[in-house]
């Protein structure tokens, strides 16, 4: 507390955020420490104890507990195997990344081509899953649930989870199992209820069953929950790097997801001291494969106005026609072939991946894409005043104060959309009526869409004939 509330707030404020690393603590360090596990010994028992030690942080209310990945003292096993198993693949996946020890080449260009290779595939893998780890780091400061959560804390109620103490949730979506030996065997891995992806090639896996999992050396053994939604951005070489106005949303289809993205400016404390940050609601519907990015809201310094997004589909067996809103986006065969600023879907038949970009958009907009027609309201469409919309048993009518193009549409409560009709502007035509009978609606409730101009008239309705 002296050196960061009454010592670093009053003397430099909030232009930059207080780091605060130690190893010995006292009650109440929580508030305002980060916790590290020490010298530790470079053994695999020792990977095995910090795969512990981190869970125990966590509960205990250190949430972004940090070790000396691959060991500092007493590295006798400290070869290429460990580096790849302990220093990267392992360290990658914890709060913070700190592969730091006084000898045996901790910088991968000191190592050899081998060792290269797998940390670059774990440095990519890191840089781009900022978002979602950034967003974790967020909740643990303002919920005090850990990044790094033991599995029983998802899984209180199964005795099994109290059980598995060398593998835990990362976030809430993903499931780590780290290989603490040489590799190039097998990892016992159980997977909760549910279904889970391996989140290095999509394979399957039915949940609620403990697995032999074969980890070749350099792999981390690490899961995705069915419905999750991770987001990720493009890889830079650097933080300062990392376009903040593209956002790739990767979808893993079998239930229904949820995902609040948090973001601010990464450098000031204004986050807590003036609110300024932003949240943005991401839903994924399994029924019609329909992602729904809302509206963000909150502002921070050097936030972007508007985002282009990569909607990234796992675990469907063939393509499919997708639509923003009720805009059919047009297939392509590679990524490369969707011109520049336009939206377009891409499928990989040999990944089984769907891949859909949408051009950027204002962030205060929603944007909805699914495989069926849906409604949505853009910013410029205004809620109409002066018309006025009258629904019977048997007709749709419309009366408006002036000629004008009239756009009708009515959808499923679900967004399915099932009629659309057009007509231009008329002299004097100021009434539409349109028969329910000639569109062929159902007993049940609509949502009718009535377009005039930049104008908007949008009601649900119930039919009953």
């Amino acid at each position: 507390k002296a050196c960061v509330k009454e010592g670093w707030d009053p003397a430099i404020g909030e232009s930059k955020r207080s780091y605060f690393w130690s190893r010995g603590i006292t009650a109440g360090a929580q508030r305002f420490g980060f916790y590290w596990s020490g010298d530790i010994d470079g053994t695999y028992n020792d990977m095995k104890y910090q795969v512990k030690a981190m869970q125990s942080a966590g509960l205990s209310g250190f949430p972004y507990f940090n070790h000396d990945a691959g060991g500092h003292v007493n590295l006798t096993i400290n070869n290429d195997n460990c580096y790849r198993q302990w220093d990267m693949a392992f360290g990658s996946f914890t709060p913070i990344w700190k592969p730091h020890g006084p000898s045996h080449k901790r910088w991968p260009l000191q190592r050899n081509a081998t060792c290269q290779g797998t940390a670059k595939t774990y440095i990519t893998t890191r840089y781009q899953m900022l978002p979602y780890i950034y967003t974790y780091a967020y909740k643990a400061y303002s919920t005090g649930v850990p990044m790094v959560r033991s599995m029983f804390l998802e899984d209180q109620d199964n005795a099994t989870a109290w059980q598995k103490e060398l593998q835990y949730y990362w976030g809430r979506e993903m499931l780590i199992a780290p290989n603490c030996s040489d590799g190039n065997n097998n990892v016992s891995v159980w997977f909760p209820k549910g279904n889970w992806y391996d989140f290095w090639n999509d394979k399957k896996y039915t949940g609620d069953q403990t697995i032999n999992y074969y980890a070749a050396t350099g792999v981390l053994p690490a899961f995705v929950r069915e419905g999750a939604i991770i987001p990720m951005v493009p890889f830079a070489k650097s933080t300062f790097f990392i376009p903040k106005d593209t956002l790739i949303v990767h979808v893993y289809t079998g239930a229904d997801g949820t995902f609040q993205l948090y973001e601010d400016d990464g450098v000031t404390e204004k986050y807590r001291t003036k609110n300024e940050f932003r949240l943005t609601d991401i839903r994924y519907s399994e029924s019609s494969l329909r992602v729904d990015i809302g509206a963000a809201k909150g502002q921070f310094s050097n936030a972007p106005s508007q985002r282009a997004y990569r909607i990234v589909y796992h675990g469907l067996s063939a393509t499919q026609k997708m639509y923003l809103s009720t805009d059919e986006i047009k297939s392509y065969t590679k990524l490369s072939d969707i011109p520049a600023n336009q939206n377009g879907c891409v499928w990989d038949s040999q990944d089984k991946l769907l891949t859909v970009m949408i051009s950027a958009v204002p962030v205060d907009e929603y944007v909805t894409v699914s495989n069926i027609s849906t409604v949505n309201i853009k910013k410029n469409e205004k809620m109409a005043k002066g018309y006025k919309l009258n629904v019977t048993n048997n007709k749709i009518a419309i009366s408006l104060s002036q000629p004008e193009p009239v756009c009708l549409e009515i959808f499923r409560l679900n967004g399915h959309r099932l009629y659309s009709y057009s007509q231009p502007a008329e002299n004097n035509r100021m009434n539409y009526e349109f028969p329910l009978r000639m569109i062929g609606l159902s007993n049940g409730m609509y949502l009718v869409k009535i377009k005039t101009g930049d104008h908007l008239i949008v009601q649900k309705i119930m039919v009953r004939r």
